[in-house]
């Protein structure tokens, strides 16, 4: 992905939006009241992940914002690659 566009509307599509069939632009719609929250991690994180999933027609099924590349409720890993449980 090359490109993310994020709108924050009222009367947006259905859906939370899509991605293109050559796989280099992702369109997505929030509410309104989630563009503050948003606004603040792009503010002030660096860097910001976008992490989505599809479905067979590029639709978004799925669309955070993160400030980590690892999976939400992750923990550190050892050297091994191991999850740290300690």
């Amino acid at each position: 992905m090359k490109t993310a566009l994020l709108f924050f509307k009222d009367d947006a599509p259905a859906g939370l939006g899509w991605r293109t069939p050559q796989k280099t632009v992702v369109v997505g719609f929030l509410p309104p009241g989630a563009f503050a929250d948003a606004y603040r991690v792009l503010q002030g994180e660096d860097p910001i992940f976008l992490e989505f999933t599809t479905n067979d027609g590029n639709d978004l099924t799925a669309l955070h914002l993160k400030t980590d590349q690892e999976p939400l409720g992750e923990g550190p890993v050892n050297a091994d690659g191991s999850p740290n449980r300690a």
